[in-house]
This record gives C-alpha cells, sequence and structure tokens, in this order.
C-alpha cells in the first residue's frame, strides 16, 4: 500500500476515488498532495481550493464521499497551521488513537461516537516538505476507526 502524489499520479494510474474531472481539478492544484492508495469501496474525491477569508491563506481540500451521506472523510492541506480540531458534539469524550506513516509521520487521530456515528480527525500535521503544503489534516464521519487507520497508513511520501 503507497500514497499517491500528484507526480504519482501523472505517472501511475489515478489515486483511488479520482475520476476524469476529479483528477483534473488535482492537477491545477499545481501541489504534491499525499494522497491514501487506499480508499473502502464506492467512495469518490473531489477537489476543492480555496483561500481563508480571514488571513487569505490558500488550501485544498480532498473529501472522499459515498453515496451514504453520514459516511465522509476528507484530506486538507495548508500553508499554515490553522487550528484544533472539534467535534460537532461538544459532550463527545474521544478517544486518541496513535499511528506511524511514512508521509505523515508519527501522530494520532481523536474518534468519538457524535450522533451516533464515528467521527475520527487528526490534528494539524507537520509535513516533510518547505513548498505548499506544509500542513495536513484528516477528518471522518461515519467511517470506522479502523478503517480510518488503514487509510492514513496506505501512504508512501
Amino acid at each position: 500500500m503507497m500514497m499517491h502524489s500528484l507526480l504519482l499520479a501523472a505517472v501511475c494510474a489515478a489515486p483511488p476515488g479520482f475520476d476524469p474531472s476529479s483528477l483534473v481539478a488535482l492537477t491545477e492544484t499545481k501541489a504534491s498532495l499525499p494522497l491514501p492508495a487506499w480508499i473502502p469501496d464506492g467512495y469518490k474525491a473531489q477537489v476543492f481550493e480555496g483561500t481563508f477569508n480571514i488571513n487569505g491563506q490558500r488550501f485544498v481540500t480532498v473529501e472522499y464521499a459515498s453515496k451514504d451521506p453520514a459516511k465522509s472523510f476528507a484530506f486538507q492541506f495548508a500553508a499554515v497551521h490553522l487550528g484544533t480540531p472539534l467535534f460537532a458534539d461538544e459532550t463527545a469524550r474521544p478517544r486518541r488513537v496513535e499511528f506511524n506513516s511514512p508521509a505523515l509521520g508519527k501522530s494520532h487521530f481523536l474518534t468519538a461516537t457524535v450522533r451516533g456515528l464515528p467521527e475520527c480527525q487528526t490534528p494539524w500535521i507537520k509535513l516533510k516538505r518547505e513548498s505548499f503544503p506544509k500542513y495536513g489534516a484528516f477528518v471522518s464521519l461515519g467511517i470506522k476507526p479502523e478503517q480510518v487507520l488503514r487509510i492514513l497508513r496506505s501512504d508512501k511520501d
């Protein structure tokens, strides 16, 4: 299992979940984004690029959605650390799960049950590069922590 970057996508097959239009959107970011080599069946990727109106910082989000609106996950990338993840339910009691991956390094995600569904979030992780993006984060809803671990570990920098 290895993680695809934009450069690998140009040479190899598209990363899982990408169709021709989302692959064009990925290419237009002109950034090498560490994306998973494994995703659960039935998820389709969409790429969103923008700037934060508060500080003008560029960000890229790669969202993976399924036909079930209660199940999705996303990788977010930015030039700066954009804050601490917050759970939709302030009373959630998150559990910390450690992981290690070549692209994201040693880190953790927090997982809790929110509105009856598992929710997982990493903090902003400093990537091993000097160019954009310098930070990455992961969020999911309706994805079991075991699958989140598999997604996060399916990388190669």
